[in-house]
């Protein structure tokens, strides 16, 4: 019982529709997520949702919406400033030296907004 059996092989390429998808798009999406989402902490409803909510759904509901954002700001700032934190012995002045690029940067900052 032997077939003649003849397969052809075809590339087969999933082409969608083209869609910019540069560090512009990708910002502006995040840019719209985040107001959605400040606009959803403010509201009566999520207050409400807060008192019905037992601590494990609350912590969800928290770090799924806003929470988010605020361990991202926590967690780069830790990453900026711990090294100021510690002894300029320790880590060689380096630690001095970033403290006193931080204070230029706010000063140049501060300079700028107010002029």
């Amino acid at each position: 019982m032997e077939r003649d059996l003849f397969l052809s092989i075809g590339v087969v390429l999933q082409v969608g529709k083209g869609r910019d998808v540069g560090l512009n798009q990708i910002a502006a999406f995040e840019a719209k997520v985040a107001s959605g989402n400040g606009e959803q902490t403010l509201s009566r409803d999520v207050y409400r949702l807060g008192q019905l909510f037992d601590l494990f759904r609350m912590l969800s509901f928290f770090f799924t919406s806003v929470g988010f954002y605020v361990t991202t700001m926590v967690g780069v700032s830790v990453t900026l400033f711990s090294p100021s934190w510690f002894d300029a012995d320790v880590i060689c002045g380096i630690s001095r030296l970033h403290l006193s690029f931080w204070l230029l940067y706010f000063k140049v900052l501060g300079q700028s907004n107010s002029g």
